[in-house]
């Protein structure tokens, strides 16, 4: 996909997914050369579509579905909710800010399973 094209489709992804829908998720392996990112967060999907060392995937397209042929959308009128790549793991790097509370993220959502991982981990 050209530059252009990768251009053009990271100026449509939208940000309507509500924040607790905007998920990313890394995957790779020990010996791994590169790592697979999927993303529905519009910032990280916006950097993926720009970044010269990212192999698309494919792109989520409201509307449209999962697009394995992204730069087939360039001259469709869609827009980007998702992009799944792959990068060189020398290339993984997680900005943000410093967070401002020192609480527990979603990833334990109720209280059964905030007791499982208590006993997995008393001893």
């Amino acid at each position: 996909m050209t530059l252009s094209a990768r251009l053009d489709l990271a100026e449509r992804v939208d940000a309507q997914l509500r924040k607790s829908e905007r998920e990313t998720g890394i995957d790779f392996f020990q010996t791994d050369q590169r790592f697979t990112i999927t993303t529905y967060s519009p910032s990280i999907a916006r950097s993926l579509l720009k970044h010269g060392e990212a192999t698309i995937e494919w792109v989520y397209a409201t509307d449209e579905g999962r697009i394995k042929t992204p730069e087939d959308l360039v001259d469709q009128d869609v827009t980007i909710e998702g992009v799944q790549a792959t990068l060189p793991v020398g290339s993984l790097t997680i900005k943000g800010t410093v967070r401002s509370t020192n609480t527990d993220s979603d990833i334990v959502t109720t209280p059964q399973e905030l007791g499982d991982i208590r006993e997995a981990f008393a001893e």
